[in-house]
C-alpha cells in the first residue's frame, strides 16, 4: 500500500514537472507592465495584459537569404507597406513586400554604374515620391536615388553662416513632413535637426535641446567666471544639451524627438526624453498628472523612476537609451530602450499604455532582443531590429491593446459618455488598469452618478473627478439637511452655555485632579503653567508619557484616515516604525538632548521638567491632528490652501510653546535660550 501512494505520487509530480516546462517553454519573455501613479506623487510599476504580441521572427533563414541580416543599423516602411533594411554596417540594402517576404537586394550605384560604399550608413528613408534618402554617416554625406538604386544627388555639410566652424557633420535620421521639408539628423548635435526647403535648400537648426540648469548650477557659473583664470577656463567642462537619437512626426506635422542615453554611470535616468516640438520651435508635449493638471515633458521620466545598473555584455554598467522613436495612429508615440530591449507605448499625453519586449541584451526567445536598434510601425504592427541576432521581430496589435487604444483615444477628445461601454470592455479584461478607472469616474461624473464616480476616481487615483464629485454631493446634502443642521448647532450650543452657567451657579468643577487642571491651561496660559510645572510640581511625567502615546496615534491617523484628497503617502506602504520615530522618537530624543546641552550651559531644568513641559506643549498639535482628519474628510481640495496655512500655523505655535517652557523651567532668558 505505501509503495502504491509513493508510485502515484511520483506519477503527480513527474506530470506537474511536464506541465511546468511546457508552460515555461511556451511562456512569453516580454516584460509586460505599465506605470501608475500612487500616492505622494510617485509611480510604480504594474503588470497588465499583452497590448502586443510577438508573431513573427524574420531572419535571413525565413527569407531564403544565403548571408545574414549582418550589421543591421535602421529599417523602414514605406508607404506602400515595403520594408527596408539597412545592413549599415555591411552597405546593403533588403527590400521586403509587405507580407515580410523577399523582394529585393537594392545595388546603390554611381552615374558610371559603379557600387557605392556606404559602410557605416545609420538610416533609411523614402518619400511619398519614391525618392530613397540613405544617410551615410561614415562618409558624411546623404545620397538621393530612385528605384533604380543609380545616386543623383549627394547633401554634404552645407556651407551656412548657421553652422559653427567646428561642427561634426555625421548624418543617422531623415525624415519629411507633409509640405516636403527635410529633416536630417546628424549624430551628437547639440543644435537639433538640420532643416531643408523642398528643393533641399539649407534653412538651418529646428528644435535644439535645452539644459535644465539648477540655481547652484548658475551661481556655480558666475563664480568661475568670476574667479577662474584662462588656463582654468580653458580646461573647465560645460554641460551640455543631450543630442537627438531620433525622430518622428505625428499627425500634426510636429516633430516628435527623442532623446538617448542621458546618463552613463548615474543609477537614475534622466527627464524629458521625448519631446514635441511645434512649428515655432516651442515644446509641446505635456503629461496629465494625477490631479488632471498638466506638467512639461521636458520635467516627466519617460523610463524608469531608478535603474538597476547592470553588467551587460558589451558597455557594461549603463542606464536606458532610447535609440528610436515611432508615432502611431492617434498619435500615440512608441520609445525603443537598447538597455532592456523594451518597447514603451506612450499616448499623446504621455500616460504609459504598455511596455512589451525586454531580454535584458540577452534575449534569445521570440519577442526577446539582445541588441534592438531600430523600430518602425507598419499599421499597428511594430517591426524592431537586432543588431546581434540579425533579425527583425514583429508584434501585432492583440484585441486588448485595439480596445485600450481606442478607449484612450476616445477619453482623450473628451468622450467620455461614448468610450464607457469600450471602457468596461477593457476593465474587464484586465481589473487593475488605472485608465480605465479615470475614465469610468469621468463618465460617471457626467451621468451625474457622483457616488460611483468618487468610487472609481478614489481607485484610479484621479483627484479632481473625486473631488469635483465631493462638492456636488457636499452641495445637495447641505442643500437637504441644513435646517437640521442649523437646528443641532444651536441645540449644541445651548447645551453648552447652560452647563457652564449651572457649574459657576453652583460653583462646580468637571475637573479636580490638579494636574490634569494644568494640562489644559497650557495652551491659553503657558507662563502660569510652565511655572506651575517647575515650582510647584504639578507636572505629570504619567501624563507625558500618555501624550507621546495620543501624539503617535494623531499621526497615524493624519498618514492613514486623512481624506483621499489630502492623502499625500502611500497607505499601502505605510510604515508605522517611521511614525513612531518622527513622534514619539523625536520627543524623547529632544528632551535627552536638550537636557545635555542645559547641562552644560547651567540649565536648571531636570529631564523629567524638560520632558514634561515637552510634551505638555503638543497638546495644540495633538488635538489640530484629530480635528485635520476630521477636516480633510469633509472639506474639498479648494480648501487645501486653508488647511496648508492652519497646518502652518499650528506647527510655528507648537515650536512657541516649547521654548516657553524650555525658557521656564530651565530659567533662561529668550537670548540664552536659543544659544544653549
Amino acid at each position: 500500500m505505501f509503495k502504491k501512494i509513493i508510485s502515484i505520487l511520483l506519477v503527480v509530480v513527474l506530470c506537474f514537472s511536464l506541465t511546468l516546462t511546457t508552460f515555461a517553454a511556451g511562456a512569453t519573455p516580454n516584460e509586460v507592465y505599465t506605470h501608475v501613479d500612487v500616492a505622494g506623487g510617485a509611480s510604480e510599476l504594474r503588470l497588465t495584459r499583452e497590448m502586443y504580441k510577438a508573431e513573427k521572427y524574420i531572419n535571413a533563414t525565413s527569407l531564403g537569404l544565403e548571408q545574414p541580416l549582418e550589421g543591421i543599423t535602421d529599417i523602414f516602411v514605406t508607404d506602400n507597406g515595403e520594408i527596408l533594411i539597412l545592413c549599415g554596417e555591411k552597405s546593403r540594402l533588403v527590400v521586403l513586400n509587405g507580407d515580410y517576404t523577399f523582394k529585393t537586394e537594392m545595388l546603390v550605384t554611381d552615374a558610371t554604374g559603379n557600387p557605392v560604399d556606404y559602410t557605416g550608413a545609420k538610416g533609411i528613408y523614402r518619400d511619398k515620391e519614391g525618392i530613397y534618402f540613405l544617410a551615410d554617416t561614415t562618409h558624411a554625406r546623404v545620397l538621393l536615388f530612385d528605384e533604380t538604386g543609380v545616386v543623383s544627388k549627394e547633401l554634404g555639410l552645407p556651407d551656412s553662416e548657421f553652422i559653427a566652424s567646428d561642427f561634426v557633420y555625421q548624418p543617422a535620421k531623415i525624415a519629411k513632413d507633409s509640405d516636403g521639408y527635410l529633416y536630417i539628423l546628424s549624430n551628437g548635435s547639440y543644435y537639433g535637426a538640420m532643416q531643408y526647403r523642398p528643393d533641399l535648400e539649407f534653412m538651418g537648426f529646428y528644435g535644439a535641446s535645452t539644459v535644465q540648469a539648477s540655481a547652484l548650477d548658475t551661481l556655480q557659473y558666475l563664480w568661475d567666471k568670476l574667479t577662474s583664470n584662462e588656463i582654468k577656463q580653458s580646461k573647465s567642462t560645460k554641460k551640455l544639451p543631450y543630442s537627438f537619437s531620433d525622430f518622428d512626426f505625428d499627425s500634426y506635422d510636429y516633430l516628435v524627438t527623442a532623446t538617448g542615453k542621458t546618463s552613463k554611470y548615474n543609477n537614475e535616468n534622466e527627464k524629458g526624453q521625448i519631446r514635441k516640438i511645434s512649428h515655432n520651435g516651442a515644446s509641446i508635449l505635456n503629461k496629465r498628472t494625477a490631479r488632471q493638471g498638466y506638467t512639461d515633458s521636458s520635467s516627466y521620466n519617460f523610463l524608469e523612476t531608478t535603474t538597476v545598473l547592470r553588467e551587460l555584455r558589451v558597455s557594461g554598467k549603463t542606464s536606458q537609451n532610447i535609440v528610436a522613436i515611432a508615432v502611431g495612429r492617434n498619435d500615440f508615440m512608441y520609445a525603443l530602450d537598447n538597455t532592456h530591449g523594451l518597447i514603451y507605448l506612450y499616448d499623446n499625453e504621455c500616460s504609459l499604455l504598455n511596455t512589451f519586449g525586454g531580454g535584458l541584451q540577452a534575449g534569445t526567445q521570440k519577442g526577446a532582443f539582445t541588441n534592438a536598434v531600430a523600430m518602425d510601425l507598419k499599421g499597428d504592427s511594430v517591426i524592431v531590429a537586432d543588431l546581434d541576432n540579425c533579425s527583425l521581430t514583429v508584434f501585432n496589435l492583440t484585441e486588448y491593446g485595439d480596445l485600450l487604444m481606442t478607449a484612450q483615444n476616445m477619453f482623450i477628445k473628451g468622450d467620455y459618455l461614448e468610450s464607457k461601454a469600450v471602457w468596461e470592455k477593457v476593465l474587464a479584461l484586465d481589473s487593475g488598469n488605472q485608465l480605465a478607472y479615470r475614465a469610468l469616474a469621468s463618465a460617471y461624473y457626467n451621468e451625474e452618478n457622483y457616488e460611483k464616480a468618487m468610487e472609481y476616481a478614489k481607485i484610479g487615483l484621479d483627484y479632481n473627478i473625486y473631488d469635483l464629485s465631493k462638492q456636488k454631493l457636499t452641495s445637495e446634502h447641505i442643500a437637504k439637511y441644513f435646517v437640521w443642521y442649523l437646528i443641532a448647532a444651536a441645540v449644541l450650543v445651548g447645551g453648552v452655555i447652560f452647563v457652564i452657567a449651572y457649574l459657576k451657579k453652583k460653583q462646580k468643577k468637571l475637573i479636580t485632579n490638579e494636574k490634569i487642571i494644568t494640562l489644559g491651561r497650557v495652551t491659553f496660559h503657558p507662563f502660569d503653567t510652565f511655572n506651575d510645572i517647575k515650582y510647584r510640581n504639578k507636572g505629570s511625567v504619567l501624563i507625558g508619557i500618555i501624550l507621546c502615546a495620543v501624539l503617535y496615534v494623531a499621526f497615524f491617523l493624519r498618514d492613514t484616515a486623512s481624506g483621499f484628497l489630502y492623502t499625500l503617502s502611500d497607505v499601502a506602504h505605510y510604515n508605522s516604525i517611521y511614525t513612531v520615530g518622527k513622534t514619539i522618537g523625536f520627543v524623547v530624543l529632544w528632551a535627552i538632548c536638550y537636557w545635555l546641552v542645559a547641562s552644560m550651559a547651567s540649565g536648571k531644568g531636570t529631564f523629567k521638567e524638560i520632558f514634561i513641559a515637552t510634551t505638555y506643549s503638543l497638546i495644540p498639535l495633538i488635538a489640530y491632528s484629530f480635528v485635520r482628519v476630521i477636516l480633510t474628510n469633509v472639506l474639498p481640495y479648494s480648501a487645501f490652501g486653508i488647511i496648508s496655512g492652519i497646518d502652518t500655523v499650528i506647527l510655528f505655535f507648537t515650536f512657541f510653546l516649547i521654548a516657553i517652557g524650555m525658557l521656564t523651567v530651565n530659567e533662561y532668558d529668550f537670548f540664552k535660550f536659543i544659544v544653549g
